[in-house]
């Protein structure tokens, strides 16, 4: 989002190379789905959106949404925590989250225009669908998506415990792409933990 790229420079986060490498992961899952050849080699999250891409009775406020929706919901939780698997770090480090959190007040602003550049009296009282449609948008909130995707990246997290920089320990109850089956504990760098991200997006 161009607000956000403007902020980068313009000293608004404490740890502006952070939140750039973030914002460059979190768009990159995007553009991998939305270029995928076919909607079957794109994440299962973003099929249905992709299948029906072309489809003339979906207003195109519905596909806004469905697409921001799965954007937040199923990449950015991979995002964060991939992010932090590069740079050797935990996402509950106290400035990560402070800046992850001052992305709110950007979308705040954005997320108003949006919802106003919907919302004409005239073509509202003309066409009871795209009615029901406002409907729809103005019971998603755009920040408790991402809290909600916070807390999912913290989940996928979890299972590693962090050591030091590039290595993790993990318990057996860690997910299958983070253990082997042959031991209770072993260690796992960043690379590993990045495929297994990887493979869920």
């Amino acid at each position: 989002m161009q607000q956000i790229a403007q902020r980068l420079s313009q000293g608004f986060f404490r740890d502006p190379v952070t939140m750039t490498h973030l914002d460059v992961v979190f768009a990159n899952l995007y553009f991998a789905a939305a270029d995928a050849a076919e909607p079957s080699s794109a994440p299962p999250a973003w099929q249905p959106l992709l299948d029906r891409r072309a489809d003339a009775g979906v207003e195109p406020v519905q596909f806004a949404l469905a697409g921001m929706n799965t954007h937040i919901s199923h990449d950015l939780p991979i995002a964060i925590a991939t992010a932090c698997a590069q740079m050797s770090f935990a996402p509950t480090a106290t400035v990560f989250r402070g800046d992850y959190d001052k992305v709110n007040q950007i979308l705040d602003t954005a997320e108003q225009s949006a919802r106003e550049s919907f919302e004409s009296g005239a073509v509202l009282a003309a066409d009871q669908h795209l009615r029901a449609v406002i409907n729809l948008i103005a019971n998603w909130n755009l920040n408790q998506a991402r809290e909600i995707a916070w807390n999912t990246a913290l989940a996928l997290w979890r299972p590693a415990i962090f050591l030091w920089p590039g290595s993790f320990c993990l318990p057996r109850s860690a997910a299958p792409w983070l253990r082997p089956a042959s031991c209770c504990w072993w260690r796992c760098d960043a690379d590993n933990l990045m495929r297994g991200l990887s493979d869920m997006a």
